[in-house]
């Protein structure tokens, strides 16, 4: 009963998710609330397992804010999941690459060098 109740709160949360993101792409397309929104939307859907929908989410925040840690590092994460979950050896070395570069974004975001 529990489950069926907390599965009902996370399908609110999605739907007031994607009302926000309509709401702010139309009146305010480059706010900071924007990105928050976005980053936590791709939290939400990646943890309940919609890892390919949360990165196309986590990569609509970088594509935002290049320099936005909390988006780079979460990226790298669920990167690092889904390419645990890959079967073939050359896919699993490519989404840990690119894995990696995401965390060493952040690294270089926050000591403050300039990235490229």
């Amino acid at each position: 009963m529990q489950n069926v109740k907390a599965n009902g709160y996370r399908k609110q949360a999605f739907y007031y998710f994607r009302k926000a993101i309509e709401f702010l792409e139309k009146c305010e397309p480059y706010s900071d609330e924007l990105l928050l929104i976005y980053t936590n939307y791709a939290n939400a859907l990646d943890s309940c397992g919609r890892v390919i929908e949360a990165l196309r989410i986590y990569r609509k925040a970088i594509g935002f804010c290049p320099r936005f840690g909390m988006a780079l590092g979460n990226y790298g994460r669920a990167l690092e999941f889904y390419a645990n979950t890959v079967n073939d050896s050359g896919q699993y070395k490519d989404l840990h690459c690119h894995a990696y570069q995401a965390m060493v974004r952040i690294i270089t975001v926050s000591s403050g060098k300039t990235i490229y």
